[in-house]
């Protein structure tokens, strides 16, 4: 049963409807060519009278055969696909790493159906860095980031990228405004995160990261598009 249950989400009914109203109509032609004879002369009629019952139901389970190659091949294409996202997803190398504005960006078109409508643009950046900030607090994915550090009294960027660590993200959330105001790069950082206003009141300060950036196989492995 679990084999036609997968079967069917496979070929689902968008992929069935078109090969099986075609031979649904082949299948009733045959059938009403004796009955109706009025019809027997019309071009389809004359050529489904010259084929056999077993001929019309090979071609209509064939064209049904076919069609199901079709979204079983769609499905498996699929399913590799999430599969490679989610082995790629565990890769600490720091390669093939998107900014956080993309990343915001594919949460939004993965998710938004979750959401529903009536929400705006900032709206959405929003939910969708709160979900960055969640698998960061989880360690889920590593989210990478360059550390903002003071030397003799000046704000200054360390000169190379490196996790941020889960324990950060209970103080810090993505700067949706700073990530969509100006491109950051490794050369011109920009500060991505800021403090938590629950935790304005604590009296030292939060470890500040610029030019956030993760794993894009990661973000479509943790939030896959619906299904």
């Amino acid at each position: 049963m679990r084999y036609l249950s997968e079967f069917y989400r496979a070929i689902s009914v968008r992929l069935v409807a078109i090969p099986g109203t075609i031979s649904f109509l082949l299948a009733s032609l045959v059938y009403m060519r004796d009955r109706l004879p009025y019809l027997s002369g019309l071009p389809s009629i004359k050529t489904v009278e010259e084929l056999p019952i077993w001929g019309v139901v090979a071609i209509a389970l064939a064209i049904l055969a076919f069609w199901a190659i079709v979204g079983l091949t769609a499905n498996a294409v699929q399913l590799r696909a999430q599969v490679e996202d989610l082995g790629a997803a565990w890769d600490r190398s720091g390669r093939d790493l998107i900014s956080i504005r993309e990343a915001i960006e594919l949460i939004i078109a993965n998710l938004s159906d979750q959401w529903g409508a009536g929400h705006d643009e900032s709206e959405l950046r929003r939910k969708a860095a709160g979900r960055i900030r969640q698998i960061g607090k989880e360690n889920q994915v590593p989210i990478w980031g360059i550390e903002l550090v003071d030397i003799d009294g000046e704000q200054l960027f360390q000169d190379h990228p490196m996790q941020v660590p889960p324990q950060a993200w209970h103080r810090l959330m993505v700067n949706c405004e700073a990530v969509f105001e100006k491109a950051s790069t490794l050369d011109e950082p920009v500060l991505h995160t800021i403090e938590d206003p629950a935790f304005a009141l604590m009296s030292d300060e939060p470890q500040q990261y610029g030019d956030l950036r993760v794993k894009a196989a990661s973000i479509r492995a943790v939030f896959p598009k619906p299904r």
